[in-house]
């Protein structure tokens, strides 16, 4: 199962869970199991960027995802 691994601020909407394993294959499979579990993810992580594996993805949907990979969902950040 995919170990998704909350930020500080995320966890408000995890019942505080700094981590929890999905079984997900794909990125928007993980964020729909993440949203079935915690109804405050909704509308949260679909467009976010995701570190998986270490690897930062700007439009991951639809990426695969191993049984063992780690994933980071992480907000927008704005530069100049």
């Amino acid at each position: 199962m995919a170990i998704v691994v909350f930020s500080r601020a995320q966890r408000d909407w995890v019942e505080g869970n700094e981590r929890v394993e999905i079984d997900a294959a794909r990125i928007v499979d993980l964020i729909a199991a993440l949203c079935a579990r915690y109804p405050q993810l909704e509308g949260k992580l679909e467009n976010a960027a995701a570190a998986i594996d270490g690897d930062i993805h700007n439009d991951p949907k639809y990426l695969p995802l191993r049984p063992e990979s780690e994933v980071h969902f992480m907000g927008a950040v704005a530069g100049g």
